[in-house]
């Protein structure tokens, strides 16, 4: 245990999430965590007794409250001594049947015992502040368990195993190495700098520039997945948006009705489109208001267009287009749009070459039938592809970057590398050059945590549950 953690207190909490379940793990972190459980475990027979003094190895015991004799619990527990822990320090585990009320008594039995409760991510504080993780893992940590898909989760594992890391740590070492020869430069000036090493130096910072463009525009599809979408469900009364969003969700959520503006609230669902949690949002019809209510509803459409990462446009493709769909059209030609042709089960009275004429590309109308289900599917695919603007939403195998606070520093990063390319093929002087390397170089560092204030790590970990 390093002499500077030696005096920290020993924190404990639930590992495993509230309610009942077949086991439940509660986890003790600190100095004195081996020595508060042989305050409160009794092996069950010599064997057991020996496998507790292994590090690693599960041992079978009833589990006391300090000076009580009755057990709370038949219980398994592992010793995982520091500094090869989650944490870094003597790691405890106690396996115990999933009741709630077991759970609390043994938490307060090792709180009576010297442990103090640990704060919401007290545990990975510990792990980033004792070396065993870098800031950027840390904050992986807490996307994984909050994943809402199997793809945000597998962006948040590749994130935790140090894939962001590496790429970032690799840029700051090609800016490390770029400042060392300004700095040498510096030291020396009468030595010039040869025509092949100047050219070698510019090319490093483009290349840092590039890798971190590139990140950066990963970003933008890791924050979808992260975070989700919002999909908003827009077109003038009747058209069938309330039947598309059940379609969409595979099951009735919204009244459908044959009478126009049956919807006056907005009615939302999640569902996943290609690994994005996909919020739906199902509006009024959008027209001329001809009632308070009906204007009430149509202000919520207005506000949930406003927030929308897309919209699906719906019109009945069994009709003329109608003087609505072509103000619709209008005011939303220049934002992020799906179109849905809906009733494609009765014969079209729309060409496409109509809504292309109206700003719309072909590449983004489906031919749907909420009715019989017919195009469903490959709308879903559609409005993936345009959420991540490409043809294909692959985006998040390979996105690394989706936390916001990443995404700031990283912007902060570029602006200041391609300052110093700039300057430097300018022949700007080093010291000034350097002053923008060192803006580069400290934005990386707060991402990996070499640089940080208490504030911002209060801010990172207080996302966290408790046990975390």
């Amino acid at each position: 245990m390093d002499v500077e953690h030696s005096d920290r207190d020993t924190i404990v909490a639930p590992a495993t999430a509230p309610g009942v379940g077949a086991i439940a793990i509660v986890r003790l972190s600190g100095p004195r965590a081996p020595a508060l459980l042989k305050t409160c475990f009794d092996p069950i027979g010599k064997r057991q007794k020996v496998k507790l003094f292994r590090p690693r190895h599960l041992a079978v015991g009833d589990f006391k409250a300090p000076g009580e004799s009755e057990p709370i619990d038949r219980v398994m527990a592992v010793v995982m001594p520091g500094p090869r822990s989650y944490t870094g320090e003597d790691v405890v585990e106690i396996h115990c049947h999933g009741s709630p009320a077991v759970v609390a008594q043994i938490v307060e039995a090792l709180c009576r015992a010297g442990a103090r409760p640990a704060q919401p991510g007290e545990l990975t504080r510990r792990a980033f502040e004792n070396g065993r993780i870098d800031l950027a893992q840390a904050e992986a940590v807490c996307d994984l368990v909050q994943s809402a898909t199997a793809a945000a989760g597998r962006m948040a594992l590749r994130q935790l195993t140090g894939h962001l890391s590496e790429h970032i740590s690799e840029t700051h070492r090609r800016l490390v190495g770029f400042a060392a020869e300004i700095e040498a430069r510096l030291d020396f000036p009468e030595e010039e700098i040869e025509p092949a090493e100047c050219q070698a130096l510019e090319d490093d910072l483009k290349c840092a520039e590039a890798a971190l463009e590139d990140l950066l525009r990963q970003g933008r599809h890791g924050r979808l997945f992260r975070e989700g979408a919002r999909i908003v469900i827009v077109g003038r009364p009747n058209v069938g948006k309330s039947s598309l969003l059940n379609a969409l969700v595979g099951r009735e959520r919204a009244l459908v009705s044959p009478h126009p503006g049956t919807t006056r609230d907005t009615i939302e669902c999640t569902i996943e489109l290609e690994g994005i949690a996909a919020t739906l949002v199902d509006t009024a019809g959008w027209r001329a208001a001809r009632d308070e209510i009906e204007r009430m509803g149509v202000e919520r459409t207005e506000g949930e267009v406003a927030v929308a990462d897309l919209l699906v446009w719906v019109v009945d493709g069994s009709e003329p287009l109608a003087d609505e769909d072509r103000a619709i059209a209008e005011r939303i030609v220049s934002l992020p749009v799906a179109v849905a042709c809906n009733k494609s089960d009765l014969p079209s009275a729309i060409e496409s070459a109509t809504i292309e004429a109206l700003g719309f590309a072909s590449d983004r109308v489906c031919r749907v039938s909420a009715l019989c289900g017919e195009g469903i599917e490959a709308l879903a695919r559609r409005v993936a592809a345009l959420l991540l603007g490409r043809q294909e939403a692959h985006a998040g195998e390979t996105a690394l970057v989706s936390n916001v606070r990443h995404l700031a520093l990283l912007e902060r990063a570029r602006e200041a590398v391609g300052d110093a390319r700039r300057a430097f093929a300018e022949g700007v002087s080093g010291d000034l050059v350097m002053v923008d390397i060192r803006r580069a170089l400290g934005a990386l560092d707060e991402i990996l945590g070499r640089r940080f204030d208490e504030e911002i790590l209060d801010a990172v970990f207080a996302r966290f549950c408790i046990g975390k």
